[in-house]
């Protein structure tokens, strides 16, 4: 009897050791994966932003400018129409010396189409072809990616529905950088289809199967979404200071003013 449960001793130790061992060896091999990750995080989306095959135009708008936010809408709206699928485009801004720069990012293939568009909402803008503008990043640079947490039919808020203008709280903020830091915001934007199977499983189940009106025969906003042109989306964010703590902690300031999406009925967020 007592070497049965000398046995059963042994081989209890035995199993209980060998998942100690186990977790131990998970946690830490995802320890290390989050690192590698981390560690691998900036000089991934480094090597996104080279643009290979693409046109950069810079472009100067007038301070007696008056076309608002629908006039960009509108210009997205027509792009959408000429661009193929899945052809992306990115919108960006840049802020040094307290000066705001605006640039849009294309193939070059299909550079030909973008000024007679731009031209048709903004009459008074001067479009330049430029150079690569952004810089090498190094340790003072802190970036981050954002993408949408939900899915593409859930509706966030626009100008429509935002009570401050969120480009006009982002171009306040970098209009006041300190001489030394630079910060850059890019918006990318990818053609995605009218047809069912050019879309996601939410909309073609939305289409089956979902609310389509309310009680005053207006769509819901979910419908309203799934008949516009849409693009697939997402926002890449650097900011470059005196030092990394400070380039984070200006970032993650930055990155709060994009919250500003967030529809809280239907909690959709980055």
């Amino acid at each position: 009897m007592d070497s049965i449960v000398a046995l059963f001793g042994n081989i209890l130790s035995f199993v209980t050791t060998f998942v100690i061992t186990t977790l131990i060896l998970v946690v830490g091999l995802f320890a290390l994966y989050k690192v590698w990750k981390k560690l691998q995080y900036k000089s991934d989306i480094q090597k996104n932003l080279q643009r290979k095959d693409r046109t950069i135009f810079f472009i100067k708008i007038p301070n007696t400018n008056e076309q608002k936010e629908t006039a960009m809408e509108e210009f997205l709206r027509n792009l959408h129409r000429v661009l193929p699928n899945n052809m992306d485009i990115s919108l960006e801004m840049s802020s040094e010396n307290q000066f705001l720069k605006f640039y849009i990012v294309v193939p070059t293939v299909i550079k030909g189409i973008i000024e007679p568009q731009l031209y048709a909402q903004y009459p008074d803008a001067e479009v330049e072809i430029i150079e690569e503008y952004l810089p090498p990043f190094d340790s003072k640079t802190s970036v981050e990616q954002l993408y949408f947490k939900r899915s593409s039919l859930q509706p966030f808020n626009t100008y429509h529905t935002m009570e401050e203008g969120m480009l006009k709280n982002i171009s306040a903020m970098l209009a006041k950088t300190e001489a030394e830091e630079r910060a850059y915001v890019q918006i990318l934007l990818k053609r995605v289809g009218s047809k069912f199977y050019e879309r996601n499983l939410s909309y073609f189940n939305h289409k089956l199967f979902g609310k389509k009106y309310l009680a005053d025969e207006k769509p819901t906003s979910a419908h309203w979404k799934a008949s516009q042109d849409v693009y697939l989306g997402k926002v890449r964010l650097a900011y470059t200071a005196k030092d990394a703590i400070t380039a984070k902690i200006k970032l993650h300031t930055l990155l709060g003013l994009f919250k500003s999406t967030k529809n809280n009925t239907n909690s959709e967020s980055f």
